[in-house]
């Protein structure tokens, strides 16, 4: 008669191994972006995250199946987020590959636009005249954002350049997942119980300004909608969200105590959406060809990302599997690891 664990132990086994699955394919997929960057970066077939991160969709579905009633751990999706959100970032120039269908594009850009349009009419601000050269000077020219689509892409890609669609109404911008790397930053807040930097302030003003400039520079937005929308996020006094969801972790990030947003956050925020308003005598193109050589440079900018992503996964403990593996296993021996290796089948 076939022996079957008890279903507490099959359960935390199979926790263990989504855990090491889901660790896998973030690390591949960070691996490849980095690896596509280099002069002998990997071709398309010979991506590295491809199998990982199908190993990790036909697993969820086994474990769903065996489980269906489980929910996991808070530090596995928190690495659930973390995967979807670095897959959405390195594989945005191939909506395919990020698995983001045009009517699933269009459902997150309504989602983001009614957010910002609620986040902004709570907000005790007044229209800035200074913005007048967004609603009088784009969208750019055609054969503008065709050059600096070309220049992008030679930038990012040193070995092979993706189909030509970047820029395109199904194309995913760096204003798509702008929300989902707020929401990401705010689960690993809630996880770890802290409290934001301004290091991380200016990155998340930097992610804010670089989606801009993209809708400007590349996609052929027109007007300051796409400014206000990227920079509406702070603390929302009015907000009824349910606690515990997305919208409340993000906006407890944001609190800086008594109804109070965080110190600092309102400051490095308009500075960097100040950056686009032209100087006197100087044109909106100008201004905006000048922050994207400068300033908003976006290979800099994906460097930047992909070490905040790198940290946020090695922030985490190393799943069980993943330790065992190294030979090293946390409040075990390496002696102790060597023979639970040997008794697991490990080599």
């Amino acid at each position: 008669m076939e022996k079957r664990a008890d279903s507490s132990t099959q359960l935390e086994v199979d926790t263990d191994i989504l855990d090491y699955l889901l660790y896998t394919a973030i690390k591949a997929v960070l691996e490849d972006r980095r690896k596509f960057r280099k002069r002998h970066g990997p071709s398309e077939e010979q991506r590295r995250a491809d199998l990982p991160l199908q190993m990790v969709d036909s697993y969820l579905v086994i474990f769903h199946s065996l489980h269906p009633n489980q929910r996991v751990s808070a530090s596995i999706e928190f690495r659930l987020r973390l995967l979807k959100f670095a897959s959405l970032f390195t594989m945005r120039f191939v909506p395919c590959q990020a698995g983001v269908s045009l009517p699933t594009l269009q459902e997150m850009r309504r989602k983001h636009e009614e957010r910002a349009k609620l986040f902004l009419s709570h907000q005790k601000t007044t229209e800035n005249p200074d913005l007048a050269a967004l609603a009088t000077s784009l969208p750019l020219p055609a054969v503008t954002l065709q050059f600096h689509r070309q220049h992008i892409l030679a930038s990012l890609f040193s070995t092979q350049i993706p189909r030509n669609d970047y820029g395109s109404p199904h194309s995913l911008s760096l204003l798509d997942t702008l929300p989902e790397f707020i929401a990401l930053s705010a689960a690993q807040n809630a996880l770890q119980e802290s409290t934001i930097t301004d290091v991380w302030m200016k990155l998340a003003a930097r992610y804010m300004a670089q989606a801009v400039l993209e809708q400007y520079l590349i996609f052929g937005a027109q007007g300051p909608t796409a400014l206000q929308e990227a920079f509406a996020w702070g603390l929302d006094s009015n907000s009824d969200t349910k606690t515990g969801s997305d919208e409340w972790k993000i906006n407890a990030m944001f609190w800086g105590g008594e109804d109070e947003e965080l110190s600092g956050w309102n400051e490095i925020r308009d500075e960097h959406k100040n950056a686009f308003v032209p100087s006197p005598g100087t044109s909106l193109q100008t201004c905006l060809e000048a922050l994207e050589s400068n300033e908003l440079s976006l290979v800099t900018f994906e460097d930047c990302l992909l070490d905040f992503l790198e940290g946020l996964l090695q922030g985490q403990s190393k799943p069980a599997i993943a330790q065992l593996e190294a030979g090293k296993v946390d409040g075990i021996s390496r002696k102790d690891t060597r023979a639970l290796k040997d008794t697991v089948g490990f080599r």
